[in-house]
């Protein structure tokens, strides 16, 4: 067998891994009750975020650049809840806790990109601020469409390719491990913790 038909079996074998959620299943709490906190966790958190965006969208006043960046943190709010807290709740209720690999490096991907990314428009949020405060007179010269959509767009594209780069290296692992996850979503350092690969490079890259 050649080498790239080696690293072809692998990478097969890692893509039909099939990992566990075991959560809140060590505390012996009744999973109604898990479900209906998560529950009401998830939907305000979604509505509301929703609410957001629809408010800002339909009220011309709103066409501010502080809200333009809320908006964007809104997406990001229901993009990380949705990642996570839906599969959660159908792994609290029904009890199949099990959770594929794609669907691992979908979570990871999902979660590195929006916590990323939230970093970076809070500190888009404090400069605007600091400029609306600071240079009042030159607020509107300063902040204007032609910075304000590059600042939202840059991070965007810049951690989608980082979230893609971590699951290209996680795809690459081997798993021969337990594959029992003693938390509530696929973590980055929790999977890494499962494989019986060199992750050297991805725990420098993390670190």
């Amino acid at each position: 067998m050649t080498i790239h038909n080696r690293m072809k079996n692998e990478q097969n074998h890692t893509m039909g891994t099939e990992f566990h959620l075991l959560a809140f299943s060590s505390y012996g709490i009744d999973t109604h009750v898990i479900f209906m906190v998560l529950l009401l966790i998830y939907l305000p958190t979604v509505l509301g975020n929703l609410l957001i965006i629809l408010l800002v969208c339909l009220d011309y006043r709103l066409h501010t650049p502080m809200y333009f960046f809320l908006c964007n943190l809104a997406a990001q709010d229901i993009m990380l809840v949705s990642a996570i807290l839906p599969k959660l709740m159908a792994a609290t209720i029904t009890g199949d806790t099990s959770i594929s690999f794609n669907a691992c490096l979908a979570q990871i991907f999902m979660f590195a990109l929006c916590v990323d990314t939230d970093f970076f428009l809070l500190a888009v949020m404090a400069f605007d601020r600091y400029v609306a405060i600071c240079i009042p007179l030159r607020y509107c010269l300063i902040m204007n469409p032609k910075l304000c959509i590059p600042l939202v767009i840059t991070p965007w594209i810049l951690y989608v390719c980082n979230g893609i780069y971590y699951c290209l290296l996680l795809s690459a692992l081997s798993y021969c491990q337990s594959h029992d996850l003693n938390y509530i979503f696929c973590d980055i350092k929790t999977i890494m913790g499962l494989s019986c690969s060199d992750t050297t490079y991805i725990q420098t890259l993390i670190s």
